[in-house]
């Protein structure tokens, strides 16, 4: 057919300036262009000079490091905000006879406040809660003994009473009564 689409942009098809002002054309071959290297959104465009230039490139790795250190700020802030959310919720959590007790009422309400003494109080709080299950544990084990120990033992005397009750019933076949039985022992 012969016909030759462009596709670029304006700059591509009609040149471009540079930085000394010359045009540059894009090579008459279809499919090629010049390219030239933007710099679009930095601090560095338009600028001549070796120096402006370096001047420039530390200005944008002083923005960089600029905005990453103030994404990291801002990481951390959330980080410490829920931490301390945390915190308070599980000074919620501790019972008040647990967190108030001490000396002092004035020292109690000063270490509710505190992260420190929260978290201080919680873990009192945990050790005396697991001491307490690992007791409670224990006698839940010994009633389950007793328990098992009692009903072999129920066994056991409902089935001497059988066995007894037996024997008398033969004492009384044989014409013996079990009060002689006793008088001769």
């Amino acid at each position: 057919n012969g016909q030759f689409y462009v596709i670029g942009s304006p700059s591509d098809v009609l040149g471009t300036v540079t930085a000394g002002g010359a045009t540059a054309v894009p090579n008459a071959a279809p499919g090629t262009r010049n390219i030239v290297p933007r710099a679009t959104g930095l601090a560095f465009e338009g600028a001549t000079t070796a120096s402006s230039l370096l001047a420039a490139a530390t200005t944008t790795k002083e923005e960089r490091q600029g905005n990453r250190r103030a994404t990291h700020n801002e990481v951390e802030r959330r980080r410490r905000d829920n931490i301390n959310n945390w915190i308070m919720k599980l000074g919620k959590l501790i019972p008040p006879e647990i967190l108030y007790s001490g000396d002092n009422a004035q020292n109690a309400k000063q270490c509710r406040e505190s992260k420190g003494g929260i978290l201080a109080k919680a873990c009192e709080y945990l050790a005396e809660t697991r001491n307490e299950n690992e007791t409670l544990r224990e006698t839940l084990q010994s009633t389950e003994d007793l328990s098992a120990e009692n009903e072999r033992l129920t066994a056991e005397n409902q089935r001497l009473q059988r066995e007894n009750e037996l024997l008398r019933q033969q004492l009384e076949n044989t014409g013996a009564s079990p009060t002689d039985i006793n008088s001769s022992l």
